[in-house]
């Protein structure tokens, strides 16, 4: 009896089971899949390409002073605005003068050193020398001819031997005169070679201090014509930097200014390689920063594209990119020159264009897009092209219409044609950028 009732239990809840399924399935198969959908909407869509850069000064002076001199009074500090011509530093050039004068002096005493050293007879004289060697020479000569006679003399026995050895000692005694005074005209003539030498380089190195005083007396007096008694701004702009204070003493060539001219200002920015094809010049560039808090953004423009490319660094690696120039249009007193910023550059844009979230395209089929609109109950598969790109939803062109409701995400069960039923309407969320 038990066992009877227990197959009869069994058999109810089977025969239960089957009718909630079947009424489920007869529910499911008049209200259709179950689907979310957004509307479509007409608005202003742009692309654009992000980057990052500096602001910096087309027109910027680095003011250099001309030569030594001690600063009198600093007129001007950072920030300050001035005008081309406006006096920024008094200099005291008495110190040039002085130098100057004192160079003129010196070069006056080496030219008096080079006419001492061309005019002064330090050659010693061989007149003398030679005359005595000529008299010795002649000397000689006659005592070895008579030597040479008492010789003859002494063998015929006319003479004794005693004048004969008289005369031979005479006739060496010559010799060695005329040899002694050779020596004296040798040495003579070397110590003029000495002496001639050393006045010849001596005369060189007293012309190489001449040309060297010369070149700092035209160093001078052209400082002298270029240092004036103050300093100006040769251009409309900004104090940027102020390198000196009063009373320093500056040599030549020391940083004093730097004027920047704010309304030359400009953004350098780096584009990658792969977005570079995207611009043009002239297109519209979204500017904004952390310094420019007195504006939302500032408008821009693409002056200039670089021809070529260069590598640069991003984070720890590195990147090929191309330097584009952004115009600033409403450039004011807030932007300044170093700042960083991001930009944003148009590469297009469309008016009043119907616009999607990318969740609608179904995925492509040989090549083509699609959508599916919710029509009467039923998915409803039409074909569409996308135009501009943005962050979050994409311009579409096809068969349909401003607020139509088109499937998100839809499911691969989906197909033309089959039913659907609207769970929840993602218009609004769907539609934000």
């Amino acid at each position: 009896m038990k066992k009877k009732i227990i197959i009869g239990l069994l058999i109810v809840c089977v025969v239960s089971i089957v009718v909630i399924l079947n009424v489920g399935n007869a529910n499911k198969g008049e209200s259709g899949i179950p689907v979310k959908a957004v509307e479509v909407r007409k608005e202003d869509i742009s692309a654009y390409v992000s980057t990052s850069g500096i602001v910096e000064a087309e027109e910027s002076k680095l003011i250099y002073v001309e030569g030594e001199a001690r600063i009198g009074i600093v007129k001007v500090k950072e920030g300050d605005s001035v005008t081309k011509g406006q006096v920024l530093a008094t200099v005291d050039i008495e110190d040039l003068v002085n130098q100057l004068e004192q160079t003129k002096v010196n070069l006056a005493v080496e030219k008096l050193q080079l006419n001492k050293l061309k005019t002064e007879n330090s050659i010693k004289d061989t007149i003398t020398a030679e005359q005595d060697l000529k008299q010795a020479q002649n000397t000689y000569a006659y005592k070895q001819k008579d030597y040479e006679d008492n010789k003859t003399l002494y063998e015929q026995e006319v003479i004794s031997q005693s004048d004969f050895e008289e005369s031979k000692r005479q006739w060496e005694e010559a010799g060695i005169k005329v040899q002694r005074y050779k020596n004296i005209l040798e040495k003579i003539h070397k110590d003029n070679e000495d002496i001639a030498k050393n006045t010849e380089n001596e005369m060189a190195i007293q012309e190489s201090k001449i040309r060297l005083a010369e070149l700092k007396v035209r160093q001078l007096e052209k400082q002298y014509i270029l240092l004036k008694d103050h300093i100006t701004s040769p251009i409309d702009g900004v104090v940027t930097e102020a390198g000196i204070k009063d009373g320093q003493y500056a040599e030549k060539g020391h940083a004093a200014f730097t004027i920047t001219n704010n309304d030359s200002l400009m953004v350098k920015v780096n584009v990658n390689e792969y977005d570079v094809g995207k611009l043009q010049i002239g297109q519209a560039v979204e500017i904004t920063g952390n310094g420019l808090q007195h504006k939302e953004k500032y408008e821009g423009i693409i002056k200039s594209i670089a021809s070529t490319a260069k590598r640069v660094k991003v984070g720890n690696a590195e990147e090929t990119a191309v330097e584009v120039i952004i115009e600033v249009k409403d450039k004011d007193e807030y932007i300044k020159d170093g700042f960083s910023i991001q930009a944003r550059i148009i590469t297009k844009q469309a008016k009043d264009a119907m616009v999607v979230p990318y969740e609608v395209l179904i995925p492509e089929k040989d090549g083509k897009k699609a959508v599916y609109a919710l029509r009467e109950g039923t998915a409803k598969e039409i074909e569409v092209k996308t135009g501009i790109e943005a962050d979050l939803i994409v311009q579409i062109e096809g068969d349909i219409q401003e607020g139509e409701q088109l499937i998100v995400n839809p499911q691969g069960s989906i197909k033309d044609g089959t039913k659907v039923t609207l769970i929840e309407n993602k218009s609004k969320q769907g539609a934000e950028k």
